[in-house]
């Protein structure tokens, strides 16, 4: 009976509500504030993308985020490694 009205109440509250629930207060205005503002952002960019934001939130914290850091971090590895090998070069007269 429980899970059903669960999923009653779930149905009725709005989709900002919902994640905005997700998170409890961390005490900090601006932390919280940010949050707030992110949650709209990915809202709406699910409603856009036809999808759910818990679904645009997989996709981008668990597939593109490390993705990305993942690039980066192998960019930084081989420009690290031509710079070191520039900088073993003996200088030019």
């Amino acid at each position: 009976m429980a899970l059903i009205l669960a999923f009653q109440v779930s149905i009725n509250m709005s989709v900002y509500q919902q994640a905005l629930n997700s998170m409890g207060e961390s005490g900090v205005v601006w932390i919280d504030t940010l949050f707030r503002y992110c949650v709209y952002i990915l809202v709406e960019a699910a409603k856009w993308l036809g999808t759910s934001y818990e679904a645009l939130n997989v996709w981008l914290f668990v597939f593109i985020l490390p993705g990305l850091l993942a690039a980066s971090l192998i960019a930084n590895v081989v420009l690290w490694k031509n710079r070191m090998r520039i900088l073993e070069q003996p200088p030019s007269a």
